[in-house]
């Protein structure tokens, strides 16, 4: 019988390598019905993007343009689904539920950023020159190298279990079931849960 295994391994290796091939972060404005918000530019400082971990924040960069404030009306719809690429041809995954308020999940927008609950929201307001309340004023938003944190010490186990890894994120605006805005991220992302001694 000939051996095969020698040259069947660093092929299967070689396969391995090209399903896990993940592109560098992406992004691209998406359709919207009436576009208020349209971002020019977002950017992070880490590849793969780190969440959940006090000692490596997240560092965010971002321009937009808002022609409209942004009430308490405005509601943000999210969409995570896992995604991953053979032979350079990507494929994502059926989107993430939503579980406890994590996942892909359906929030209003200012309750979300504003809650005292989200330790990313009102510091990233900050950052844009608004304050944490509603409505949103209109004109250009810039931040540039923002540090914050993201809290997921109270994610669901199944969702950690499926989290780090390579990621498609659609974010999408609405007012009265009218898209406002919409942007399409491909990242990887890597989460961390903090332990309860590193909380202390």
């Amino acid at each position: 019988m000939v051996e095969t295994v020698p040259f069947i391994v660093p092929i299967f290796l070689i396969t391995i390598l090209f399903v896990a091939t993940i592109e560098a972060f992406s992004w691209s404005n998406c359709d919207s019905d009436k576009p208020i918000l349209t971002f020019n530019s977002i950017e992070f400082n880490d590849d793969p993007v780190i969440i959940g971990d006090p000692e490596n924040p997240v560092q965010l960069s971002l321009q937009a343009n808002l022609s409209e404030p942004l009430d308490d009306q405005i509601m943000v719809k999210l969409s995570i689904s896992k995604g991953f690429t053979i032979f350079g041809k990507r494929f994502t995954l059926p989107a993430f539920p939503c579980i406890k308020g994590y996942g892909s999940c359906e929030h209003n927008l200012c309750n979300y950023l504003t809650s005292s609950d989200n330790s990313f929201g009102c510091p990233l307001l900050s950052s844009l020159g608004r304050s944490c309340s509603c409505p949103i004023e209109a004109g250009p938003l810039v931040v540039n190298h923002f540090n914050g944190h993201m809290d997921i010490s109270n994610v669901p186990s199944v969702i950690l279990w499926l989290s780090s890894g390579d990621y498609n994120v659609k974010l999408v605006l609405t007012k009265d079931d009218v898209s406002i805005a919409c942007v399409n991220m491909d990242m990887d992302l890597e989460m961390v849960k903090a332990s309860s001694q590193d909380q202390d």
